[in-house]
């Protein structure tokens, strides 16, 4: 049975998001009476969380999700992500140099941390600075890109 609390959980989905950014233009680009109740929800949401100690402000840059595994050397040091890479004997063998055991898993594989020294795993996903915003800047108002509604 889903709760009337439920629909910002469900709407959210499975990702991990934290806090939700929506763009000015695309907002300001939005029809009136659409604007009108936006911004009296904004307006309650202010007001019933006032009492809420909440950072002062935020920043917010564009950038794209990549798994660490995926990332080049100049993305991993971007992020402030690292690896490692174990080097071992990760095969048996005999005096005449034939393979004669094969590990399930290579201990050579690479490992890789965060920028608080954390192991992650190798599909552990990174967001990675664009530094290139495609929704274009609101300019004090006057920006619009037009909504598809009917």
């Amino acid at each position: 049975m889903s709760h009337e609390r439920d629909a910002v959980h469900a709407w959210f989905g499975i990702s991990y998001s934290n806090y939700l950014v929506l763009p000015r233009t695309l907002l300001q680009s939005m029809p009136d009476e659409w604007q009108n109740r936006f911004v009296t929800c904004l307006n309650q949401l202010h007001d019933a969380f006032n009492h809420v100690e909440q950072a002062e402000c935020y920043n917010v840059e564009p950038a794209t999700e990549r798994e660490v595994s995926n990332l080049t050397t100049a993305e991993l040091a971007q992020t402030g992500y690292t690896h490692q890479v174990d080097l071992c004997n990760c095969y048996s063998t005999e005096s005449g140099g034939k393979v004669v055991h094969v590990p399930p898993t290579c201990p050579h594989e690479t490992t890789y941390y965060d920028p608080t020294g954390n192991e992650v795993s190798p599909d552990h996903l990174v967001m990675v600075p664009t530094g290139r915003d495609p929704i274009p800047h609101y300019n004090r108002g006057r920006a619009f890109v037009r909504p598809n509604i009917p």
